[in-house]
């Protein structure tokens, strides 16, 4: 390789490299102000993750510019994400405290309350969100127990959602993510309303 040609490729390399960004922080229980090791940060939607240390500190390196949200999941506390905003070369601070529980159920104690309807709105819920395809069926909800499917109010509508992240697995690519299920809403109304439109000009 000529050497004009390497270090023009060592010089794309360090710029691209120099463009991402770090998001440090620290993360605390909110009541004691006890520093909480061991607690899973990641960006939502993404393989990218990590773990607090014994001081409760995270760092998650090598982040693409642009928003993100940050995910924060813990045993016993409720599940919080923050949205942020990353500058090319930048580095944020991102320190939350973390709510526990009021009340802690095990899997054993939320998968014993699961019934048949909830089977069946799980079913639907992963062909609506997963798909029904080739990669569909290679893909697994790993923890669908803390997902729930409250009534809507509004007539034909879907909802579903957890407190606790989701973790998904997707064996015909070979990724893992963990993703924050704030509010799935879906409703077939509007397109009802448009198919007796159309019908009615006839």
């Amino acid at each position: 390789m000529p050497i004009f040609s390497f270090w023009l490729f060592f010089g794309f390399f360090n710029l691209a490299f120099a463009q991402t960004g770090t998001i440090t922080g620290l993360v605390k229980d909110a009541e004691t102000g006890e520093s909480l090791p061991f607690c899973n940060v990641f960006i939502n939607n993404t393989t990218i993750s990590t773990v607090t240390d014994l001081d409760g500190k995270f760092v998650l390196s090598g982040l693409e510019p642009g928003p993100l949200e940050v995910g924060f999941s813990f045993m016993g506390y409720v599940a919080e994400t923050r949205k942020v905003t990353l500058n090319a070369g930048g580095n944020l601070t991102v320190n939350l405290s973390m709510k526990p529980f009021a009340t802690e159920l095990n899997d054993v104690e939320i998968k014993a309350s699961r019934d048949k309807t909830w089977e069946r709105d799980l079913r639907k819920f992963e062909n609506l969100f997963i798909g029904i395809d080739e990669a569909a069926a290679k893909t697994q909800i790993l923890n669908p127990w803390v997902i729930d499917f409250p009534a809507s109010s509004e007539k034909g509508a879907f909802t579903a959602k957890a407190d606790l992240p989701i973790e998904i697995e997707n064996r015909f690519l070979g990724y893992k993510i963990t993703f924050n299920l704030n509010e799935f809403f879906l409703t077939l109304r509007p397109i009802i309303e448009l198919w007796v439109q159309q019908d009615s000009k006839k």
